[in-house]
Parts: structure tokens; sequence; C-alpha cells
């Protein structure tokens, strides 16, 4: 009896840590995908140096009442938006 007994408890240790094993790989994949949840949005819109353009941003640039429209442009080239095209649609469509 007591040696069925170890085989028990090893075979009941063997599926302890199989499941542990599962969840410490599905923590790792779910992290993995919470970092590189950028890469889901590959068209984007980001300036230079590949960090995302927020539209947050470029409508509090554009609601700056006190500035310039040449003022807010180049801001808005400094945030990363290059594309003369793009900055007038910008101007046409967000600007309050």
């Amino acid at each position: 009896g007591g040696f069925r007994q170890v085989l028990k408890k090893g075979d009941s240790m063997k599926r302890t840590n199989g499941i542990w094993t599962g969840i410490i790989a599905l923590t790792l994949v779910a992290a993995g995908s919470i970092i590189g949840c950028e890469g889901a949005y590959p068209n984007a819109l980001r300036a230079a140096d590949g960090t995302p353009i927020r539209i947050e941003e470029i409508v509090e640039i554009l609601g700056q009442e006190e500035l310039t429209e040449d003022e807010k442009k180049d801001l808005l080239r400094e945030l990363g938006i290059t594309d003369e095209m793009l900055l007038d649609y910008l101007f046409e469509t967000l600007q309050p």
C-alpha cells in the first residue's frame, strides 16, 4: 500500500508541476502581448523616431488660440508630422 501511495504522490507532483508550467507560460505570453501591443496598429501615425503620435497631442496644439497657424504647424513638425498635405488636412478637419 505504501509504495502505491508514493507513486500517486509523485504523479500528483507531476500534474502540479505541469499546471504551474502552463500558468507561467500563459503569463509570459500575456506579458509579451501587452508589451508589444503598439505593433497592433501598423498604420499608426508615427514620428521619425518611431514613437506613435496621439490625436490628443495634435488637437491640443491646434486648440492653442494664442498661436498663429505657422507656429502650430512648427509644433506639429516638431511632433513628427512633416507632410504638408497632412498638416493642411489636420487644420481643415481638427482645428476648432
